[in-house]
């Protein structure tokens, strides 16, 4: 009987503890004191001593969903801080965290200073005081913190231009702009409608111009400095009386504060079945080499 129990108890305390997994085959168990994103963590063992390892040196870290007594502190490279209870966690990757009041933030590691355990007050009170909410709200207002929040809309603004040639030796320019209204799933999925205008010059010595509403989808792959991904937008122009169709490759990386740059390249398929507003004998399909810029 007291061996099940010890059994048990050796169990229970496996599962609050952090793990630090390393290349060369080593384990550490314990509670990550410190964590430095792509320089270092430091944890603090079953008999009390710290140990250090270096980025390079790490292969993979487990974080329970919060250890009785603590709580995560994310410190952010805007100067926001953040308490709560790391509820996903990806190495050298992304975190989400809950904070004490119940709201989801997310983030990348690029965008982390430092990340630590603290212990928390009333030995591991979910709600804190609410003077310390006060707190926490006047942090994140005084950093102007805009954190990526998975599973939340955002709306931001495309600009870029274009090149396109219908098959003739008039090659001509263009330019775009699209308001997007996206949902993110997660790190790496995200969905959404938009409208959008766009307008080329000199179509047979004639500007084509567009109005259109779509659809559009994109597969992130995250890396630790800048994320590459998949966009693909699909919907129908009035103007020019067709659908569209429009798949691009694209990166996005981080840019200033707490701001990412995305860079976009993508080909335009627009079929125009009677022609357009501008020019009713332009029919067929249209090719459109498209370079978009967002900041979001």
């Amino acid at each position: 009987m007291f061996l099940l129990l010890w059994i048990s108890g050796s169990v229970n305390v496996w599962a609050q503890e952090d793990g630090v997994f390393l290349f060369d085959g080593r384990e550490a168990y314990g509670l990550i004191v410190e964590e430095v994103p792509f320089s270092h963590i430091r944890i603090q063992t079953a008999n009390f001593q710290i140990r250090t390892y270096t980025f390079e040196d790490i292969s993979e870290v487990f974080r329970p969903k919060g250890i009785k007594g603590y709580w995560d502190v994310v410190y952010l490279k805007n100067g926001g801080v953040i308490r709560g209870f790391i509820i996903e966690y990806e190495w050298g990757k992304f975190l989400k965290i809950e904070d004490e009041r119940g709201n989801d933030f997310a983030w990348r590691m690029e965008d982390i200073r430092k990340i630590n355990k603290e212990p928390t007050p009333n030995d591991a009170t979910f709600k804190r005081s609410a003077e310390g909410e006060k707190q926490t709200r006047q942090e994140l207002k005084s950093s102007n913190q805009q954190s990526i929040l998975y599973g939340s809309t955002v709306v931001f603004l495309e600009v870029g231009g274009t090149v396109a040639s219908p098959g003739v030796s008039t090659v001509y320019p263009g330019a775009l702009i699209n308001i997007l209204m996206a949902y993110r799933l997660e790190n790496r999925f995200s969905i959404g409608v938009g409208l959008g205008a766009d307008i080329l010059y000199n179509v047979n010595e004639q500007r084509n111009t567009g109005r259109y509403a779509f659809g559009d989808m994109r597969i992130y792959f995250p890396r630790e400095k800048t994320i590459p991904y998949l966009s693909i937008a699909s919907g129908y122009d009035w103007f020019r009386s067709g659908i569209m169709f429009n798949p691009g490759v694209g990166i996005r990386f981080h840019f200033w504060r707490n701001q990412q740059l995305n860079l976009n390249l993508g080909l335009k398929m627009q079929y125009e079945s009677q022609g357009t507003r501008n020019n009713p004998d332009l029919l067929g399909v249209t090719e459109i080499i498209q370079f978009k810029v967002v900041i979001d």
